[in-house]
């Protein structure tokens, strides 16, 4: 596919409605990989030497994992560090000490953008806000996250 913009619509203009729009490429899940979580020192560290070196993982990065077994470690975070061996990712924050087999899915941001209507019509110059690019091809599919979808309208615009 290649994604082309968003269309966002105010559905009741006599209503507040706001909110941050991401767009990012849909990855597929990875295999699950051993870890154990050091919460002290925010940090994952796979079982296996070099377990994070094939992945293409990148400082700032955010990465989605599931199957902690603390619920609090089963996020979305970006990296803050990976080291030299590639053993050894740091999160801005990590709780527990559990040792796991967690699955991580990678996430790209394609887009991001704010989106705000007041009632008087001071925010954005209609209830309509284009938001286009040059055709930015995904190979995996397309996902939209919104902080919020209250009073919204919104259409992906793709080819």
């Amino acid at each position: 596919c290649v994604f082309n913009g968003l269309i966002v619509n105010t559905k009741d203009t006599g209503s507040v409605s706001e909110a941050v729009f991401t767009v990012m490429e849909d990855y597929s899940p990875l295999e699950p990989i051993e870890v154990t979580w050091a919460g002290g020192s925010n940090t994952v560290v796979a079982t296996e030497a070099g377990a994070f070196r094939n992945k293409n993982f990148k400082v700032g990065m955010p990465l989605k994992v599931e199957g902690a077994s603390n619920g609090a470690n089963n996020v979305t975070q970006e990296i803050v560090a990976i080291d030299s061996t590639y053993t050894t990712i740091t999160f801005a924050s990590t709780t527990g000490t559990a040792t796991d087999p967690i699955i991580i899915t990678p996430i790209r941001k394609i887009a991001q953008f704010a989106y705000q209507w007041a009632t008087a019509g001071t925010m954005n110059d209609g209830t309509e806000v284009y938001n286009f690019t040059n055709g930015i091809v995904c190979k995996n599919g397309l996902r939209i996250e919104a902080s919020s979808w209250t009073n919204l309208e919104v259409y992906v615009l793709h080819s």
